[in-house]
């Protein structure tokens, strides 16, 4: 299983892999998913989403939210969460930009340069 698909099964059923559906909890599993991954597999996907997710983040919210947004933190989850009212529509943002990042990248045709590599 990669990233996406992980992600994907998530969205559907969150608490079958976290205690509690906030973005931080999530952010958390998915980077020691990442870690035991990355250490075996050696999946493009994977390696992107763990490296790049942040800076896609980043870039959308200058694009769409505040073109002068500063960040604070490696983490996107905090983020996210600076530009939302509450943890539900912070998570809800999340999983919409994981298929927005999942969409460009299989737009430009998988294992080709992506954007925020």
């Amino acid at each position: 299983m990669h990233i996406q698909e992980l992600i994907q099964n998530m969205k559907k059923r969150p608490l079958m892999y976290i205690k509690e559906v906030r973005l931080d909890y999530i952010e958390h599993f998915l980077l020691g998913f990442s870690y035991s991954v990355l250490k075996k597999d050696e999946n493009e996907i994977d390696k992107l989403f763990h490296g790049y997710f942040q800076k896609y983040v980043i870039k959308w919210i200058r694009d769409n939210i505040d073109a002068d947004y500063q960040v604070d933190s490696l983490w996107y989850h905090t983020s996210i969460r600076d530009i939302t009212e509450g943890e539900s529509q912070a998570v809800e943002l999340f999983f919409k930009l994981c298929e927005e990042f999942f969409d460009e990248y299989n737009e430009i045709g998988g294992d080709n340069e992506h954007p925020y590599a």
